[in-house]
């Protein structure tokens, strides 16, 4: 390439940088340069990486103290609480929330549930299938669990066994600082020495579960 050529070129991009476009030009004679004013010319812009979105995760908090499970929390074998803060837009219906997290688990929660069932068939604890069935026949439930109370700010769903009795309650509410959050505490109380093996044995699980749900549910609820 002449000088003459080299010269008129480098000026052409320059003008062109000046005009407000970001063209790139040959190797070797100017580097191209992103702006944000729109042009005609096939302009250079280097790839634009969407900044990632954190997921709210869920974290363990107090038992609801106006929760009508509040009676039962003296004396209980399990007593845990979790919640998670809700994207703008999320539904205000408490029972689309609850169903969001209960009825739509994770592979890893629905292979966990077939491994518990299937070894707990073995000591005549109902399986989660039988509870759901039963508790269908009877009227709502959420998940496999029946639903025993519902109201505008708090539904509860549990069963009674002969081993254990277990409780949860999913509210839905307005934090100052974490805004709308959805919150799932959990009462186990049992009866029997079985009871008290089980609970120890797949609290470590429920508890990760119970995460995961809150999660599944703010989840769906992005728009």
């Amino acid at each position: 390439m002449s000088l003459r050529e080299s010269v008129v070129q480098v000026r052409g991009a320059a003008s062109h940088s000046r005009a407000g476009c970001d063209a790139a030009p040959p190797p070797g004679s100017i580097k191209g340069r992103r702006l944000d004013l729109p042009c005609s010319h096939h302009c250079y812009a280097p790839p634009q990486h969407p900044v990632p979105k954190h997921m709210t995760k869920a974290r363990a908090v107090p038992m609801p103290s106006n929760s009508v499970l509040a009676p039962l929390y003296a004396g209980a074998d399990l007593l845990d609480a979790f919640a998670i803060r809700l994207p703008e837009g999320a539904s205000d219906d408490l029972e689309v929330l609850a169903r969001a997290g209960f009825e739509r688990p994770a592979g890893w929660i629905r292979a966990l549930t077939r491994i518990r069932d299937v070894v707990m068939a073995t000591v005549g604890v109902k399986s989660s299938r039988a509870i759901g069935l039963a508790a269908a026949a009877r009227g709502p439930v959420i998940g496999y669990f029946p639903l025993l109370s519902k109201s505008a700010t708090e539904l509860v769903v549990g069963e009674d066994d002969r081993h254990l009795d277990f409780r949860v309650t999913i509210q839905l509410r307005a934090d100052a600082a974490n805004g709308r959050e959805l919150v799932v505490g959990t009462v186990v109380h049992c009866h029997s020495r079985l009871g008290r093996i089980y609970l120890a044995t797949i609290a470590p699980f429920h508890r990760a579960i119970a995460r995961a749900n809150l999660e599944q549910a703010a989840r769906a609820m992005k728009i």
